[in-house]
C-alpha cells in the first residue's frame, strides 16, 4: 500500500472552502434570479399600463364621442403593482389634477408617471366618472370610450373584473 499522506492533513481544510465557495455561488445565482424576476413583473406592469395608455390614445383619436362604441381589451396587473391609476400623476390626486398622465405604483414602494396627450378617466360607476381609473393586481376586461365629461372629451376607461 501507499505509506504517502502527507496531503491527508488538509483534506477537512480543502471540503470546508469548497463548501463555502459553493454556498456564495449558490447565493449569488439565486440574488440574481430574484431581481431577474422582480425586473421583469416590473416591465410587465409596465406594458399593462402602456397597453391601456395606447389604446386609449388611439381610440380618442379616431373614435366617435357619445356613440357607444368603444375598444375592449383584457389587461394583466401583475402582483409587483400595487396599483395603476389612469387620469392623475400620482394615486390619490383630484380629479381636477392633471388627467393627461397615468401612474404606476410598486408594491416595493417605488412610482413612475407618464405623461400622455390624452384625458384619461374612470367611467366606471364605482368610481368618480371622469375622476381617476384606478387597477389593482388582477385581470380585467377594459372597455375605452371617448365621452363628454363637464363639456369636454375624455377617453374614458370601464373595467371589468375577470
Amino acid at each position: 500500500m501507499l505509506e504517502n499522506d502527507a496531503g491527508a492533513d488538509f483534506l477537512p481544510m480543502r471540503l470546508i472552502v469548497v463548501l463555502i465557495a459553493s454556498a456564495i455561488l449558490v447565493a449569488a445565482a439565486v440574488s440574481y434570479a430574484s431581481g431577474v424576476a422582480g425586473r421583469s413583473s416590473t416591465v410587465a406592469g409596465r406594458a399593462a399600463a402602456v397597453e391601456v395608455a395606447e389604446i386609449a390614445r388611439a381610440e380618442y383619436a379616431t373614435g366617435c364621442p357619445d356613440t357607444g362604441n368603444g375598444t375592449c381589451i383584457e389587461v394583466l396587473v401583475p402582483g409587483s403593482v400595487r396599483q395603476v391609476t389612469f387620469g392623475a400623476a400620482s394615486a390619490g390626486e383630484a380629479a381636477d389634477g392633471c388627467t393627461r398622465a397615468y401612474a404606476i405604483q410598486y408594491a416595493d414602494g417605488s412610482n413612475e408617471t407618464y405623461l400622455t396627450d390624452v384625458p384619461l378617466g374612470a367611467g366606471c360607476p364605482s368610481q368618480a366618472r371622469g375622476g381617476p381609473a384606478v387597477l389593482y393586481p388582477g385581470r380585467y376586461m377594459v372597455t375605452v370610450r371617448v365621452e363628454t365629461v363637464n363639456g369636454s372629451l375624455m377617453a374614458l376607461l370601464y373595467q371589468e373584473a375577470l
